[in-house]
């Protein structure tokens, strides 16, 4: 029976329930306090379960899943259970108010808020944190110079260590370290490190005042008793926006208490969750429109929209880039693009269009040899439009065991297995590329690979779910149409595979039983081929 106490709910950092006397309520996992959460910010603490499901379960849309919540959040409030009502259509809060929140430097709303993987709680959350700023006060810097071009600049803050134990500041150090040289090797952002003292960083920017900066990321680090927990924050500097923001805690006695994969994977993380956020489309982060077209952001931004135009333009923006600079990042990104224009049948491919794929590698991998994205992007190129699948192979080796954090690399590693018919590796180091890589930018081509993978090893409604979300993002991504249709197919659903084809020959009129046999036909595998020929000799007619 619900008790006539109010219960406050903190989310002032992170998630605390307590009644009005100060008694701390566990509740324990991460859905219940996101559940708890949402309702709490709700004008009226009510959503209905279709909104809840939506946002907590985004691909099983399942009813009994939110009901088995409910009933494990019951447990967990104990005597205070009544506080979550139940309807047919909605859950509430009642008795519970939502505590005033307090602007404090460096604190974030929710911010041991879970990550579950689904793109409409994590919308949810960072609207929430906007309605929440905080600034980070560290803005002693030069203006930009007026005219200049440039790329963004990201600044690394002085960490934030508080532990009753001393030693936990090389955790934190090697956290930042792997940040500011895995964004240093992207070559995207210009990065200062506010923690070096020493090195005359200026000097990388080409002047002797740095400019403001777009981007400050903070890391913060706590250790009381057994409890540990470790932040990563990033803003946009200009709108003093939260664009990322990842936290991991344990209450493990393991000293450190964070392994060393586990620090690696929240470093990469942290890098492709700020790639990604300037390279949105719905243009959050403001300082994309900063750079004229010349920064590396243009480029990418167009190599990834795979659409044959948008290779056209990224390559007159990074030739540019070329006759002033020779980097090797720039080059494979160059080399790259050549890959998805073959995959979508882009305009003019002929010998010299290879030459040119092959000799932006070479370039790139002269002086970029050590730097785990050329190795992995200019595999990509080796395997799948050079078809030299040995070399690839080293090259994606080589990748992995630079940078293993880098999802890139276990992904080209996949195609280039599917390349030469080793369709189960491929799908396995799919699923690590997608573990890995879910916050990155390149997600569509990691799941473009898992769905491309799952057909192939039988796995058809997987492939089938996995192929749908991705072209929701990246409508027309034919490779992955190829195949989708395959697997509507195997699993008898012939109208659709039907219309699929029909979408298919729309912006590529040769995806017919003859012409995909041809060498020149961009289909992975021999496998893919045959899979395919048969379904469009029972549905493509």
């Amino acid at each position: 029976m619900f008790l006539e106490q109010n219960l406050i709910l903190d989310l002032n950092g992170n998630f605390k329930l307590r009644t009005d006397k100060g008694d701390v309520i566990g509740v324990n996992g991460g859905m219940k306090p996101a559940m708890l959460a949402m309702l709490a910010t709700a004008s009226d603490m009510k959503r209905s379960r279709d909104w809840l499901i939506s946002h907590l379960w985004p691909r099983s849309k399942s009813a009994s899943s939110l009901r088995k919540l409910v009933q494990l959040t019951r447990e967990d409030l104990g005597i205070y259970s009544d506080v979550l009502e139940s309807t047919k259509t909605h859950l509430g809060l009642k008795g519970v108010r939502l505590a005033a929140w307090r602007a404090e430097e460096g604190r974030l709303f929710f911010e041991d808020a879970p990550r579950l993987q689904s793109p409409l709680f994590e919308e949810w959350l960072r609207t929430e944190r906007s309605r929440h700023e905080v600034p980070i006060t560290t803005r002693a810097l030069a203006p930009l110079l007026p005219g200049r071009e440039r790329n963004p600049c990201v600044v690394m803050m002085q960490p934030h260590v508080v532990s009753d134990i001393p030693g936990y500041e090389q955790v934190v150090a090697m956290v930042c370290d792997q940040i500011v040289t895995s964004l240093r090797s992207h070559g995207m952002v210009d990065v200062f490190d506010l923690r070096d003292l020493d090195s005359n960083q200026l000097a990388m920017f080409g002047g002797d005042q740095l400019p403001n900066p777009d981007v400050q990321i903070l890391v913060r680090f706590s250790k009381i008793g057994q409890q540990s927990q470790l932040s990563i924050i990033a803003k946009d500097a200009n709108t003093n926006r939260v664009l990322w923001t990842l936290t991991e805690a344990t209450d493990s006695p393991r000293q450190p208490p964070f392994s060393l994969r586990k620090l690696t994977e929240m470093a990469g993380q942290t890098v492709d969750g700020v790639h990604d956020a300037a390279l949105s489309r719905d243009g959050r982060m403001s300082f994309t429109q900063s750079s004229e077209g010349r920064a590396l952001f243009s480029a990418v931004h167009s190599i990834l929209g795979m659409s044959v135009e948008g290779q056209e333009i990224a390559r007159s923006i990074l030739c540019k880039r070329l006759e002033t600079e020779r980097s090797p990042v720039v080059g494979a990104w160059y080399a790259f693009s050549f890959a998805n224009s073959v995959g979508e049948r882009g305009r003019g491919i002929d010998a010299a269009f290879f030459e040119q794929a092959e000799h932006h590698c070479a370039r790139a991998l002269e002086t970029g040899s050590n730097n785990g994205l050329v190795l992995a992007l200019t595999a990509h190129v080796y395997g799948f439009v050079l078809r030299r699948f040995e070399v690839a192979a080293e090259l994606a080796e080589m990748a992995r065991k630079r940078a293993p954090g880098l999802a890139l690399a276990w992904d080209v590693s996949a195609m280039n297995a599917i390349y030469t018919d080793r369709v189960d590796e491929g799908y396995e180091f799919a699923l690590k590329a997608t573990k890995l890589g879910r916050f990155s930018p390149f997600k569509p081509y990691f799941d473009a690979s898992l769905a491309i993978g799952g057909t192939l090893t039988g796995r058809h409604r997987e492939a089938i779910d996995t192929a749908k979300g991705l072209l929701q993002r990246r409508p027309g991504f034919l490779g992955v149409m190829r195949h989708m249709a395959a697997s509507l197919a195997q699993t008898d659903q012939l109208a659709e595979a039907e219309r699929c084809i029909r979408e298919i020959r729309l912006r590529d009129p040769e995806f017919v039983e003859d012409r995909i046999h041809d060498p020149d036909y961009p289909l992975p595998s021999i496998h893919s081929k045959q899979l395919i020929a048969h379904v469009l000799k029972t549905c493509g007619r």
